[in-house]
């Protein structure tokens, strides 16, 4: 029951959100045991706190530039402009 629909306003409503959901939980538990992986093969020298920056700061910039062009999400959100769905 508490994914219901009971009304038009709550955003737990909405069914598509749920995919994100289960993506990062996905991705949080099983990218996991890659990233130690990778971490113990990657030299001292770029394990500090200014690399950690870099890749934080990155991260960053590439979210930026896909919320640029990804909202507003009008495939997911309203049904229309489908010729743009292999961006989404």
């Amino acid at each position: 029951w508490v994914f219901r629909n009971w009304g038009s306003g709550c955003p737990m409503v909405l069914r598509w959100v749920q995919i994100y959901g289960f993506f990062y939980v996905l991705c949080f538990h099983f990218l996991r045991p890659l990233v130690a992986f990778i971490t113990k093969r990657i030299p001292e020298h770029y394990r500090t706190n200014t690399w950690a920056a870099v890749a934080f700061s990155t991260s960053q910039m590439i979210g930026l530039s896909m919320a640029l062009f990804h909202y507003p999400n009008l495939v997911l959100e309203s049904g229309t402009g489908l010729q743009w769905a292999w961006l989404e």
